[in-house]
């Protein structure tokens, strides 16, 4: 009897409903902000899997080629950049060969003077007129005016390679590792928490937090702030 009567009271116990809560430390907002920069980098990862599947040619010619070009090299430089997240200084990266710095600021200056801001010579375009001489009468003759382009990466895709193999040297040897630790930080903070003070913490889901395009972002917390 006492057995069907335990049955019965489990069958009416209500389910447990997890809802996340924010953790608003410095130490969860650095944690949160390396997340985004992983996500970059796996991001990189991937489109550089697709370029060296494709083996083409990075030029104007080749528009999915270039896209995911383009798209690697920004969320690269996106992981270094100041802002309002967290960035790799890539001082700390003490892991990475002399070659791997030099391609480091090769991918960096490539976004930053050519794909993000047109600034150095790997762009280029001319209006031209086109004339022919006549080596008898010694005229000349005007064909009309044409236009010159080119457009260069000095990109290659054994320079893909390397840029994968460094992706996955800086993931491994720095961010995963920094993630680790801040995560092990945050767990300890949350231990030495109450119930009650878990209880009143916000919301800690990140939809609906869309702001303005010409705006810095703005946060639900006080960065910095214990909560």
């Amino acid at each position: 009897m006492s057995g069907s009567l335990s049955r019965c009271v489990l069958l009416i116990m209500a389910p447990r409903i997890y809802q996340p809560k924010l953790i608003s430390t410095l130490e969860a907002c650095e944690a949160a902000g390396f997340e985004l920069v992983l996500g970059d980098l796996k991001h990189v990862s991937v489109c550089c899997e697709e370029l060296i599947r494709r083996g083409e040619y990075i030029t104007q010619f080749h528009d999915v080629s270039r896209a995911l070009f383009t798209s690697a090299l920004i969320n690269y430089r996106r992981c270094f950049n100041s802002g309002c997240r967290v960035s790799i200084k890539i001082e700390e990266c003490n892991f990475l060969s002399a070659e791997d710095r030099e391609h480091h600021r090769d991918c960096i200056n490539l976004a930053d003077k050519h794909l993000a801001h047109s600034v150095n010579g790997f762009e280029r375009a001319n209006m031209t007129i086109h004339i022919a001489e006549d080596e008898d009468k010694g005229s000349l003759t005007r064909s009309g005016v044409g236009f010159a382009s080119s457009l260069g990466m000095g990109f290659g895709l054994n320079d893909i390679q390397q840029l994968a193999s460094l992706v996955e040297k800086i993931e491994g040897g720095f961010v995963q590792p920094r993630i680790k630790k801040l995560k092990m930080l945050v767990e300890q903070q949350i231990a030495q928490m109450s119930d009650d003070e878990l209880r009143v913490l916000p919301d800690g889901l990140a939809h609906g937090l869309m702001g303005d395009v010409n705006k810095a972002r703005s946060h639900p917390y006080q960065s910095g702030g214990k909560r």
